[in-house]
């Protein structure tokens, strides 16, 4: 690895730790902040201006940042002298999303999400055991999902804010790995090798998935 992607990786590494002890700081203290405000809305009107400009193009996007841009502005006020609530409805509103994209596959006669990336990822059709397996795992991210955002608001509204703040800021991403390597430690367990996907297979399924 050359010398400027290890300083870029160093770079990114130390943003997203800066970033996280922040939210987690501002999260558990509740102080009336605007960048408090914008480290918790910034990324996730960034995340759907993307999503916006690959799905609507230029004039659709245009559209969308000015909605945007006018809601920003009218809640603004609001949003800095509640602090922890919009870190409560940025964390509670993405994993109650995901846990949507990955629950609403398990309804009626089509795939489960994870069993559509395996059909994408297999040039061969998948097996039966192959699609209980990633039908399974679609149930299990949906739980997890669906769990995290039932434990953030209990911690939300019946704990201290700090014990709130620790789980949805600095718990978050471990428990995700812990769920990640849980699910390719039974792949293992349960597929055998020709039907487990690598990494970058599995990622380059996901990228290129388009919800029906």
């Amino acid at each position: 690895m050359k010398v400027v992607q290890v300083l870029r990786v160093v770079l990114f590494g130390a943003m997203a730790v800066a970033w996280t002890w922040a939210s987690y700081r501002f999260g558990a203290s509740n102080e009336v902040s605007d960048l408090a405000v914008a480290l918790a809305v910034v990324p996730v009107l960034a995340a759907g201006l993307i999503i916006a400009w690959g799905r609507l193009g230029a004039s659709g996007w245009t559209g969308v940042a000015v909605l945007m841009a006018v809601g920003l502005y009218l809640a603004w006020p609001m949003m800095r002298s509640h602090v922890s609530w919009v870190y409560f409805m940025q964390h509670a509103g993405i994993y109650l999303a995901l846990a949507a994209v990955f629950g609403r596959t398990l309804w009626g006669d089509g795939d489960a999400l994870v069993t559509a990336l395996a059909r994408r990822v297999h040039s061969a059709p998948i097996s039966e055991r192959n699609e209980r397996y990633t039908r399974r795992v679609t149930q299990a991210w949906t739980a997890y999902f669906a769990g995290v955002v039932v434990v953030s608001a209990g911690l939300f509204f019946l704990a201290p804010l700090t014990w709130w703040s620790a789980f949805v800021h600095l718990l978050a991403a471990p428990l995700l790995a812990l769920m990640f390597l849980g699910e390719y430690l039974c792949r293992l367990r349960f597929l055998p090798p020709e039907e487990r996907p690598g990494m970058m297979e599995a990622i380059n399924a996901w990228r290129n998935h388009r919800p029906s």
